[in-house]
């Protein structure tokens, strides 16, 4: 039986492993041709230059951790560059003009709450200056599924201060605003629901060899770059002690130390059951030796 939606399914992450992580999280939001995307109906609709947009939003950290080094504030360099938000319509709007006005004035609402909730002190020019200058944002559209997604990639650096987009008061915000704004003209939440999807028979795992150094190496990065996905609204303890497994998993790879690997993955899988257990939320760890 399906459900209705109570909002649109907004979905954070965190922008990760720094320069490359950034610049390789824009490039495939604005790649038309990547697998991922359904290359007979997917279209991908950019307002900004990707390239000027990288580079400040790279500069804003690095000033940040400059004055960090310079001021000795200690603390470790981040290698968050920033934070991404995708909005999923299960529908396409009436025109392109009506999709860039929605996006824009989202975008808008989202800061001018932002900075009236943290005391930013920014003007409605500052606003408008920073949301062009320093965040990215464009529009993917296909005939399946969610046929409007809404993407953005946040600077976490505003106005000199520092703001943790990851908590779920900011998620929260973005369904508020999207949900009264799609409404204005004509898009009323209440009259969808989400499909039951039928579950997929799941594959035989196949096994790999403990010594085959750079697919297990592969695997642990891909984890750790998804791992705020994974760990999406748990304890920050449990979530910075997985990262210290996967880091010891690593380690062990490259001094091929079967036992501290296996003793590492031992304490990774029941750290991942406590997460289960707390969020009822199914969460599995890849990778077998």
């Amino acid at each position: 039986m399906n459900r209705k939606l109570k909002n649109w399914i907004v979905i954070g992450k965190s922008v990760k492993s720094g320069k490359k992580g950034l610049l390789t999280y824009l490039t495939y939001l604005t790649n038309n041709q990547h697998k991922n995307h359904d290359k007979e109906s997917h279209e991908i609709i950019n307002f900004q230059n990707q390239e000027e947009v990288f580079i400040n939003m790279c500069k804003l950290v690095e000033d940040r951790q400059t004055k960090q080094l310079l001021y000795k504030n200690g603390g470790r360099p981040s290698n968050k560059f920033g934070h991404s938000f995708t909005i999923n319509f299960p529908f396409k709007f009436d025109s392109a003009q009506q999709e860039k006005k929605l996006i824009q004035n989202l975008l808008y609402r989202f800061f001018r709450e932002l900075n009236e909730s943290e005391n930013l002190k920014m003007s409605r020019e500052d606003i408008i200056e920073h949301l062009k200058n320093n965040n990215f944002y464009n529009i993917h559209r296909q005939d399946k599924g969610s046929q409007t997604q809404f993407n953005f990639v946040l600077t976490e650096y505003v106005n000199n201060n520092k703001i943790d987009l990851s908590k779920k008061k900011y998620s929260y915000l973005l369904k508020n605003i999207s949900n009264e704004m799609t409404r204005k003209i004509g898009f009323d939440i209440n009259k969808y629901e989400m499909e039951k999807k039928t579950e997929k028979p799941q594959r035989k795992r196949v096994k790999t060899s403990y010594y085959k150094v750079d697919k297990q190496k592969e695997k642990l990065e891909e984890y750790k770059n998804n791992i705020d996905i994974i760990l999406e609204d748990t304890i920050e303890k449990i979530q910075k002690r997985v990262l210290i497994y996967l880091d010891r998993m690593a380690a062990s790879i490259e001094d091929k130390n079967e036992e501290k690997f296996n003793k590492n993955k031992e304490l990774l899988e029941k750290n991942i059951e406590k997460i289960k257990v707390e969020k009822k939320k199914k969460s599995s760890f890849d990778i077998d030796i």
